[in-house]
């Protein structure tokens, strides 16, 4: 999916280059793998090839499960030693790793909620907040809403045999 990038000019340029999803970055192989890769300059794809220079040497990629998309987020860092990271370094990572796996986890939370609050449990269909949502919507529009139909359907009796049967009867649709 698409891709954030918070570091120096270059690591950006080259974590974000489209030409990068080659399996031997660090990044595809963590994700691909699940495991932390760690990759020194003579590690890296040859892609990479004279593109570092003296300002990175090494590079650590720490995959995140996102419960959203199904595939890993991956943390990336660089530095300027290669070898693998120090136990500073490692704890930052682990640390950067528990808060994106919190904060995907509760994005993912939120779209479910937002979700289960716009649509009946039992039917799928759009509930009445949806449709007022909606319908709001298009009143925004430049050329207001045009031309809106609205189907109401009234099931005869289905209160009654809630009442009687209870909910999972009606919920059933046998009663």
């Amino acid at each position: 999916g698409p891709r954030d990038a918070v570091g120096s000019a270059l690591a950006v340029e080259l974590l974000l280059d489209p030409t990068l999803e080659h399996p031997d970055t660090p990044w595809v192989r963590a994700a691909l793998t699940g495991h932390e890769v760690v990759a020194s300059d003579g590690e890296l794809p040859p892609v990479f090839a004279g593109r570092l220079g003296p300002e990175l040497g090494a590079c650590w990629a720490m995959p995140v499960h996102d419960p959203l998309h199904g595939e890993p987020a991956v943390i990336v860092a660089w530095s300027r030693a290669g070898g693998p990271p120090t136990s500073v370094h490692r704890y930052s990572l682990e640390l950067m790793s528990r808060a994106l796996s919190l904060i995907l986890q509760w994005r993912h939370q939120v779209i479910d909620l937002h979700a289960a609050a716009r649509r009946d449990t039992l039917t799928g269909v759009p509930n009445r907040l949806a449709f007022f949502e909606l319908f709001e919507r298009l009143e925004s529009l430049p050329d207001g809403p045009g031309h809106v139909g609205v189907l109401y359907v009234d099931l005869d009796g289905f209160k009654a045999v809630n009442d009687d049967h209870g909910h999972r009867t009606g919920d059933a649709g046998d009663g």
